[in-house]
């Protein structure tokens, strides 16, 4: 019996042409035919190559149909639209300067121009820095002082539009993607370019009347363009009107970390007269950001939406701050009373932003962030930034392997596992919040090659604590894991006002705080869980009592000390502990990260 219908099950280009034959075949009048050598064979390739092309073609139809599934940034940026998303821009790295000119000729006051040019380098190269505004100094004797100029890596560029009535639905594409969208500014020029009108941007409709002046910003590709309003929500710009927009390009994180500048322009000639110029940095470049990335947009298009612009819950505290600051990576946003029970902090809302290049923000950056999210904010809380609060993992990896189940060496396998724990940093820590599991790190390692039969973890976590120096300090150090007793010590030896060097140590060698457990381990049993300060440069060790420690909390407090400097170039006293737990957790402010200059790797054969 003839079959009376074709099997469409798989849809790949031999499967088809196969289904197809048989199908034929079955047919009482083809019964005969040799589709592998005919014409017919010829027909039935063509028809599957069609069949297998359509097939394609509307699966990634449906696939860039949602949001979920689309590949092409065009298709996510245009799901986003929906979702009354914009895609965060390129952000220029903002520093701050001190600039001081010592002039000739030249009367008060001294202008400092809206884009006068600094420059800078860092390991990426040379880059060119710029004022936002035009700012005016004023003096009685020939030098002049500007405080705090904020300065931005970039440069400004011009475009300009013709509204024409006859173009249907006309759009302004600013033609650079590298555009920072928080320096666009926009001014309409009407009445035969008589009359300037500037528009401010919008990001909502609340308070936008027929004749407010304003823009919107969306995102087309790779691009943004500039949006007016329709004569009901915005004013509409008169037909023939010439459109400028200025706005800054930038090259978005590699400017930043510049810590010297130099002016590019001379200024004196500007200002009709001669000057020298002496500029200070009192703020190193920070705060850049590139362009928002598919995965993010995805992730942060349908949180954005679930906020309606409101912060209610911590977590639309977060889609908030990273939706309008792209140079923010992560945050962490809790509730005042979670961090004091003393009611302290009740009220309050605690934030603690992290930027992509691993630092904290700026002053000005954290007044910006307090701004912006204040007005989103329920009645009677008050937001906070703090900044965060960074634990270490200090591991050390002895890795053993087969070398008859792999042609790799030990230095390759060593170097292998070494990268692999970059990747692990940076894919499963380096967040807020979050839990190392010592089995998933040790699984992840085996997997490095399958040479590889046993892999042993032992670590410690580590903070850089920082005081003020040459003033005496008390400090609680906060591990946020339990530690195991006589494992607490610092990292080299640091230099305090009475003029000798010292490590931090909860034990006393040799002494009666000490006892040894049934499997040969040091265990202090020292009631009052002293912390000693260990002498590094006197004849006769000393330890000298300095605080306590709460092995159970995991913190470790530090009294009345004055440190004077920290040895080796130090940032801070290196302090070390090996927890109880091979688990190590991070709550509220803390980002967990390995410290990978401490990694250790030891690699052995069976």
């Amino acid at each position: 019996m003839a079959a009376s219908s074709l099997n469409l099950t798989s849809l790949d280009f031999d499967t088809l042409k196969n289904n197809l034959k048989t199908y034929m075949q079955s047919q009482s009048v083809f019964k005969d035919y040799n589709f592998d050598d005919s014409n017919l064979s010829v027909l039935l390739s063509v028809l599957s190559y069609n069949s297998y092309l359509n097939s394609f073609y509307l699966n990634m139809v449906a696939s860039e149909s949602f949001l979920d599934t689309a590949q092409i940034l065009d298709s996510v940026v245009s799901h986003a639209k929906a979702l009354n998303y914009t895609p965060s821009s390129f952000q220029s790295p903002e520093a701050f300067v001190d600039v001081t000119f010592s002039t000739t000729g030249v009367t008060s006051p001294f202008i400092i121009p809206k884009g006068t040019q600094f420059s800078g380098s860092n390991s990426n190269g040379v880059f060119t820095f710029v004022t936002d505004t035009t700012r005016s100094v004023t003096s009685g004797n020939g030098t002049f002082v500007a405080y705090n100029i904020p300065i931005y890596e970039g440069s400004y560029i011009n475009e300009s539009f013709v509204i024409d009535n006859t173009v249907e639905n006309q759009r302004f594409i600013l033609s650079n993607p590298n555009v920072d969208t928080g320096s666009i500014q926009v001014t309409v020029y009407e009445n035969n370019n008589t009359t300037g009108i500037d528009y401010i941007p919008a990001t909502n409709l609340f308070g936008v009347t027929s004749n407010s002046a304003v823009y919107f910003i969306q995102a087309y590709k790779n691009q943004y363009e500039i949006v007016f309003g329709d004569g009901v929500f915005g004013r509409v710009p008169q037909n023939n009107a010439t459109i400028l927009v200025t706005y800054r390009i930038t090259q978005g994180t590699s400017g930043g970390g510049v810590s010297s500048f130099v002016l590019a322009k001379d200024l004196g000639t500007y200002n009709g007269g001669q000057a020298t110029t002496i500029v200070a940095v009192t703020s190193a470049a920070s705060a850049g950001a590139n362009s928002e990335s598919i995965e993010s947009i995805r992730f942060r298009a349908p949180r954005a939406f679930q906020t309606q612009d409101r912060a209610i819950t911590t977590s639309d505290y977060k889609t908030l701050i990273l939706d309008q600051f792209n140079d923010i990576k992560t945050l962490s946003a809790y509730g005042g009373e979670t961090v004091d029970s003393s009611g302290l902090y009740y009220g309050k809302i605690i934030i603690s932003p992290l930027t992509y290049a691993g630092t904290v923000l700026s002053d000005s950056r954290k007044k910006d962030v307090i701004t912006f999210i204040s007005n989103k904010m329920s009645v009677g809380l008050t937001p906070i930034i703090v900044d965060p609060d960074f634990l270490y993992i200090s591991p050390d990896i002895t890795v053993t392997y087969d070398p008859t189940r792999t042609n790799s060496t030990s230095s390759v396998i060593q170097n292998a596992v070494i990268n692999a724990v970059n990747v692990f940093n940076s894919t499963y820590l380096e967040d807020f919040n979050i839990t190392f599991y010592h089995s998933a790190f040790v699984d992840y390692i085996s997997a490095v090659d399958p040479g590889i039969v046993s892999v042993n973890v032992t670590q410690y976590i580590q903070k850089i604590v920082k005081t003020t120096l040459n003033k005496s300090t008390s400090l609680s150090v906060n591990f946020n894991n339990a530690l195991i007793p006589t494992t607490i010590s610092s990292e080299g030896a640091f230099l305090l006002t009475d003029g000798n060097t010292y490590k931090l140590v909860d034990y006393i060698p040799n002494s009666t705080s000490l006892n040894v457990d049934a499997n040969g381990n040091f265990v202090s049993n020292d009631p009052n869980k002293s912390l000693y300060l260990q002498s590094q440069n006197l004849l006769v060790q000393q330890y000298t009592k300095t605080g306590f420690v709460d092995y159970t909390g995991g913190i470790v407090n530090i009294n009345n000390i004055s440190v004077a400097d920290y040895t080796n170039g130090s940032q801070g006293i290196y302090l070390y502990g090996e927890p109880v737990n091979n688990d190590v957790v991070a709550s509220t402010n803390q980002i967990l990260e390995f410290d990978i200059n401490t990694v250790k790797v030891n690699v052995k054969t069976i």
